[in-house]
């Protein structure tokens, strides 16, 4: 069968994409829709809905909570947030477009071509959302993924109930813990912006010490933390493939629905004929240097961050509390 559109990678981005195309569109993965998550899966109430993907929603967080040096400083969201199931939402996206799902390992894209372990495919837009890895654009390009621009991140839900989202800081540690409430389960993690040799330990320790809980299954993996080039050629790069997550927080999920929807959109437009696939490639790599500059803030405050002692770290959180007052912890 002819496409007219090829997604690598059936995750937040990929399926973003999916959504706005109207035409034929075959998405490929290694892994089951919905199967393999990744992400804390936390992100702004109106990034799911704009997506129409509301019964994903697991639980609403007005507020967020910073614990440090014995206490814990309380903000109301503007904008809730909300943690969402990973597998129900994959799957709503994907319902949501005309696409066809391959369960296939990709290997790269050679003469406009994508190589899988089930065959050759070809479609006049290509599009990468594989994840960190970048398979389609380190196939194009040797290097695109710099490791020294990874962080990793590690994750697991038990059972715990609990409100807001919660993070922690600790003297010394290059990174932070968090817990995220979903519905009578919390997912407790961990990220770290300096190499470790025992994440899962860390974690393990934080659960123990500070709830009495043990560790469940493990999820997580590796984040880019810079930005990375949006267009190769012909192909598209979108979500971690193309470095769509900040630095120091690691928030990956909206940025993902957002560059995801509007690159659905200009290749829809491709496919409508209004406008030429040169003049799409043109416009989605303008459309993601916009933001370059917040890319940059945020990646240099993540470099900064394991120097800045917590007693300034806790100066500064109190002057953005605005009033609000100290819980203990």
């Amino acid at each position: 069968m002819n496409y007219d559109v090829i997604i690598v990678g059936a995750s937040f981005a990929g399926l973003a994409v999916a959504t706005r195309i109207r035409g034929r569109v075959l998405v490929i993965d290694a892994k089951p829709l919905g199967s393999e998550q990744t992400s804390a899966c936390a992100t702004l109430v109106k990034s799911v809905e704009s997506l129409g993907a509301q019964e994903a929603i697991l639980q609403v967080h007005p507020y967020w909570v910073l614990h440090l040096r014995g206490h814990a400083r309380t903000y109301p969201l503007v904008y809730p947030f909300c943690t969402v199931s990973y597998e129900k939402l994959c799957q709503i996206l994907f319902h949501r477009s005309s696409s066809e799902f391959l369960l296939a390992k990709v290997q790269g894209l050679r003469d406009g071509k994508v190589l899988t372990t089930e065959g050759e495919f070809v479609a006049p837009f290509i599009v990468d959302a594989s994840g960190w890895r970048a398979v389609l654009a380190s196939s194009c390009q040797p290097g695109f993924v710099r490791r020294q621009d990874l962080v990793v991140g590690i994750e697991t839900e038990v059972p715990f109930a609990d409100s807001g989202l919660h993070f922690w800081l600790f003297p010394r540690y290059p990174g932070y813990f968090w817990h995220f409430p979903c519905d009578g389960m919390t997912r407790f993690g961990v990220i770290t912006y300096r190499p470790r040799r025992n994440l899962k330990g860390d974690l393990a320790t934080f659960m123990n010490e500070q709830f009495g809980l043990a560790l469940g299954s493990i999820h997580g993996g590796q984040l880019p933390t810079r930005l990375r080039r949006p267009v190769i050629g012909h192909l598209f790069v979108v979500g971690d493939a193309a470095g769509h997550c900040l630095g120091l927080t690691g928030e990956g999920i909206r940025l993902a629905f957002r560059f995801g929807q509007i690159l659905g959109d200009l290749i829809q437009l491709c496919l409508d004929g209004a406008i030429s696939q040169e003049t799409a490639l043109r416009e989605y790599e303008e459309q993601v240097k916009r933001h370059q500059r917040t890319f940059q803030v945020m990646t240099f405050l993540q470099k900064a961050f394991p120097y800045l002692p917590l007693s300034l770290v806790d100066w500064i959180a109190g002057v953005f509390e605005g009033g609000q007052h100290d819980t203990a912890t």
